[in-house]
């Protein structure tokens, strides 16, 4: 990469003769030493201005450039430093090594547990990068979650998804809620400062105005404005505001109008809710063509949020109670059919919400579980999170307690670094927030807490001690090692812990990756004809994207993530053209800030099934580079990131 100095000459009819002066990093190839910066003198046009080049990049990470520069025959000179940060090839992964519970009283041996940490498999490595491995150890996850969710700046690495419609607005606002009503049943908000639960409060006021700009005038919601309203995301409106009301200030009017909304528009006679709109989360229409399956997901989720608004609308609304009956006898008379896992959980939590899971329809329930522990389908890993979560609530809504231990353990144990559950699917992130939180209040035994933990690692010549605390339960305590290495963790005491372990390095990029989800077809060819393009710009590509969904129907909510070949932007107002032109290819677009790379991320209201759907938009060359480092496009579902086709981007494409 050839980094330019730009000097100006402001003056309206005099030339200016130069030196610049770089001074020498080692970091650096350039002209300068360590003993002689490097100088260059330069003539200046009036009213002009001249780059120079100075520098190429030689080691990653983050380097001071400094340049200097006087105007011979004045006493005018100038200097600039700034802060360059370089990043090695290919992608940062976090791969999880291990997650363990650690409980010694039931899963050692003589009040000791031992665990067998592996070293992690680094062949994808970037040659010459360097690896990291954390190794965290927590009383509880529900702890980090929630200080995770009531601290704003927290949030941010809790949701590593982009935002700019109604549904993931919402996702924002919903760990928040939960964390509140956590820490003020628990009576904890001393552990995290009691000026916290007023910055919490402000978040969620902030969520609920943002979402009511999607309010449309039948007081339904949609993920976008000027799109068809959503049953789900309507009724997940409904809940998180019904949450919300002994929080903040909600217009209870409002929110009964948009429960009624549901009722009179989306409720048919025999107690099912319909989804007449884009469906949003591809969970509620499910893998199943049959139709029965689908419908009582869907109302078994409405149906939850109407129970939750209960108490706030059933004097405004004369139906509601009479909707939720027929909603539940719905479910009531077709659950035994019921062959999805996830679709026994989430119709449980409902009729258990309800008095109704009992008999025949709870031996179902509790038979559905694999190893009396989970609720999982084959290929569906995302979702288990999500529907062992609603399992969780309905055992909890039982008061069932002897059965919720290996459920709480195996949800501990399913959790991903950097974003929790949610790192590759937001919504089971708060589900089981809401589940493990419940959990907390419902079970007081789970306060005896007194675990020693030490970990040897062969590198270092001392063991690592940590001691875990009911008091200190939120502390996430964490070691980090260079080194890609086997080591062990020793436990004893009383209670629950749960150790995580996770490598952090930068792996190749692969050409193509084959998925089941997505085709993907990405080029990259010169602009022939003249194109605008901007002033500092040094010439002009045009990228190609066509993308084709592999499901039974079309993908909804779809997001295309480009990292941009090094040295290249895209071109602003061609993403303009495409978000608001009259066929409108694209619903909303933005760059990503948080990246260590130049990140586009581009919203598609939907990609077909029967069909490529395609865009094109320039690509501009702002600055020489000798060898591009290539970009990646990626495309995913928003609610399903675990499906990931990305395809390399370079030069040669």
């Amino acid at each position: 990469v050839e980094i330019r100095a730009v000097l100006y000459n402001y003056r309206e009819a005099e030339n200016l003769k130069v030196r610049v002066e770089l001074l020498y990093n080692p970091a650096f190839c350039s002209l300068a030493t360590a003993k002689k910066r490097h100088q260059q003198t330069i003539t200046i046009p009036a009213r002009s201005s001249v780059a120079v080049p100075v520098i190429v990049p030689l080691k990653v990470g983050l380097h001071e450039v400094e340049v200097k520069a006087a105007v011979y025959n004045y006493y005018i000179s100038d200097g600039v430093k700034k802060t360059l940060r370089v990043v090695p090839e290919g992608i940062r992964v976090n791969k999880t090594v291990a997650i363990r519970t650690l409980n010694p009283e039931y899963l050692g041996q003589d009040g000791v547990q031992r665990e067998e940490v592996p070293a992690a498999d680094l062949s994808d490595q970037v040659p010459d990068t360097e690896s990291e491995t954390k190794i965290l150890l927590q009383g509880t996850p529900v702890a980090e979650m929630t200080e995770d969710a009531i601290d704003g700046e927290r949030l941010k690495h809790l949701i590593q998804t982009p935002s700019g419609c109604g549904e993931q607005n919402m996702i924002g606002m919903t760990p928040t809620v939960i964390a509140v009503h956590y820490l003020d049943s628990t009576e904890q908000w001393e552990k995290f400062g009691l000026e916290k639960r007023q910055e919490a409060l402000e978040l969620i006021r902030k969520g609920y105005t943002q979402q009511l700009a999607f309010r449309q005038k039948s007081s339904a919601y949609a993920a976008f404005q000027n799109r068809p309203p959503s049953t789900w995301l309507t009724a997940y409106v409904v809940k998180v505001f019904a949450l919300s009301t002994n929080l903040i200030a909600i217009d209870s009017r409002d929110l009964c109008e948009t429960v009624k909304w549901l009722i009179l528009e989306k409720q048919k006679p025999d107690g099912i809710f319909q989804e007449d709109g884009p469906v949003i989360h591809q969970e509620m229409i499910g893998g199943f063509k049959d139709t029965r399956e689908k419908d009582v997901s869907l109302t078994a989720f409405v149906l939850i949020a109407l129970h939750e608004a209960k108490d706030i609308c059933e004097a405004q609304v004369n139906s509601l109670g009479p909707s939720i009956t027929k909603a539940g006898n719905f479910l009531e008379n077709h659950y035994r059919e019921l062959r999805r896992p996830y679709t026994v959980a989430i119709a449980a939590y409902a009729l258990a919400l309800l008095g109704k899971l009992e008999d025949d329809r709870l031996t179902k329930f509790l038979n559905t579980a694999k190893e009396k522990n989970r609720w999982e389908e084959p290929n569906k890993k995302l979702y288990n999170v999500e529907a062992t979560s609603y399992a969780l609530l309905a055992l909890l809504a039982r008061k069932d307690f002897d059965t919720v231990p290996p459920v709480v353990r195996w949800l501990n144990e399913q959790r991903y670094y950097g974003g929790g559950y949610g790192s590759t699917q937001p919504l089971a992130t708060f589900m089981v927030f809401q589940a493990l939180a419940q959990y907390q209040k419902d079970v007081p035994d789970h306060k005896e807490l007194n675990l020693d933990v030490s970990i040897h690692l062969p590198s270092r010549n001392s063991l690592v001690k940590h001691r875990i605390l009911w008091e200190s339960a939120s502390l996430l305590r964490s070691e980090e090692t260079k080194e890609n290495e086997r080591f062990t963790v020793r436990a004893e005491g009383k209670g629950q812990g749960t150790l995580s372990v996770v490598t952090v390095y930068h792996a190749k990029l692969k050409h193509k990756v084959t998925c089941k989800k997505f085709d993907l077809r990405v080029s990259i060819r010169p602009a022939l004809e003249p194109v605008k393009k901007p002033q500092d710009a040094k010439g002009s590509m045009i990228l190609d994207i066509c993308t084709k969904y592999l499901g039974d129907q079309d993908a909804t909510m779809s997001i295309l993530d480009i990292s941009m070949m090094t040295g290249f932007s895209p071109d602003i107002d061609d993403l303009k053209l495409l978000s608001t032109g009259v066929d409108r290819y694209i619903s909303k677009y933005e760059m990503n800030r948080d990246s260590n790379k130049n990140t586009l991320i581009i919203y598609l209201d939907k990609i077909s099934h029967t069909q490529e759907d395609c865009l094109s938009f320039k690509v501009h060359q702002y600055f020489n580079v000798g060898l591009i480092q290539p970009g990646a496009v990626k495309v995913y579902s928003y609610y399903n990131l675990g499906e990931q086709p990305s395809y390399n981007l370079g030069s040669g494409s």
